[in-house]
């Protein structure tokens, strides 16, 4: 078939390689957020709580403050450094894979809307909130502190969906008519008279 005589081993290696790293760097984004946000945080927090320590500056609670504070500012700097390997390698490898240029399209707008939203966490509202904590403005620092949960959760929607439409652009590219023949009939294809070849 066209699709065997046109493999080129080089090119698939490249492409086998560069979705490898798109997805564990949408992985590490997302996975990290999960992890710090919806268990690390609730699991100290919670401790602090049930040894009695409930607000700022009870010693327990500001060390979980402190500590998770020190982590999210970390991996907001993950979710944008995976962020530009996410867009780089998913249209490159896209690209290259001949997966259909629409849903590409799309995932590489979620993935870029998911970026804005993180890069506003972390130059933007997450400096404001730990310069509100640090001032004992604990009302300011609540209020953002929603406002991030959130963003947060709205980053991580994004990210779901941008998987949902991958995994949609790689059913669409496995199906049999597609691989089969690189292009459809189209006006191209009529002959003179008018009949298709």
């Amino acid at each position: 078939m066209a699709c065997h005589e046109n493999f080129n081993p080089m090119r698939a290696n490249v492409v086998a390689v560069l979705q490898a790293v798109h997805q564990v760097a949408l992985s590490l984004w997302l996975g990290g957020g999960i992890a710090i946000g919806a268990i690390a945080a609730p699991a100290v927090f919670g401790a602090a709580r049930r040894a009695g320590d409930t607000e700022w500056g009870q010693p327990l609670y500001t060390f979980a403050g402190t500590a998770l504070g020190d982590a999210f500012q970390r991996l907001n700097v993950l979710c944008l450094v995976a962020c530009a390997i996410a867009l780089v390698t998913g249209v490159a490898y896209g690209r290259l894979a001949g997966l259909s240029p629409h849903r590409l399209g799309w995932r590489t707008a979620l993935v870029l809307a998911a970026g804005i939203v993180a890069a506003w966490l972390t130059v933007g509202l997450y400096p404001a909130m730990l310069s509100a904590r640090e001032s004992g403005d604990m009302v300011r620092f609540d209020a953002m502190h929603r406002q991030y949960s959130a963003a947060f959760q709205l980053q991580a929607l994004l990210l779901f969906a941008s998987m949902v439409v991958t995994g949609r652009m790689h059913l669409d590219h496995l199906r049999p008519e597609a691989s089969a023949s690189p292009r459809r009939a189209g006006v191209g294809d009529l002959d003179p008279i008018g009949n298709r070849g």
